[in-house]
């Protein structure tokens, strides 16, 4: 986990401080989750998540991203339901710019405020998070 200097932005809120998300993200019903990370010599940021696969942990680097300071991502918790995320092409979304789809586990999102955003989500047929941009 990130020090509390590099989670000390104001728009940080919670006991976690947008920094992990906990779910049950393959829907398997065992407690999994999605940390913001920073590596030991302090030069990236990123984000790392785990499920249960055959009833052991399975780590997955989703991103990483130089550091520059404090912490600029952050993460929460997306429950089960229906969200609108881009579009490639408009024919896609019948000229609306977004979709909407149907998120049927616990997801996270990954986001920079006021910036990008994309929602992780488990994909049972690959075994692997499908990172869906929500915002660019």
């Amino acid at each position: 986990m990130p020090t509390s200097n590099e989670l000390s932005d104001e728009w940080r809120s919670g006991k976690y401080k947008n920094a992990q998300a906990i779910g049950d993200f393959n829907g398997d019903g065992l407690i999994e989750g999605a940390f913001l990370a920073v590596s030991r010599d302090g030069k990236y940021e990123g984000l790392l998540a785990f499920v249960y696969l055959g009833g052991k942990e399975q780590w997955f680097v989703l991103s990483k991203n130089n550091l520059s300071g404090s912490v600029f991502m952050g993460l929460d918790l997306y429950k089960p339901g229906k969200y609108k995320v881009l579009c490639e092409t408009e024919i896609e979304c019948n000229k609306a710019y977004k979709k909407e789809i149907e998120i049927k586990n616990d997801s996270f999102v990954f986001y920079r405020p006021e910036s990008a955003s994309s929602i992780f989500v488990w994909d049972k047929t690959k075994n692997q998070f499908d990172r869906i941009w929500e915002s660019d």
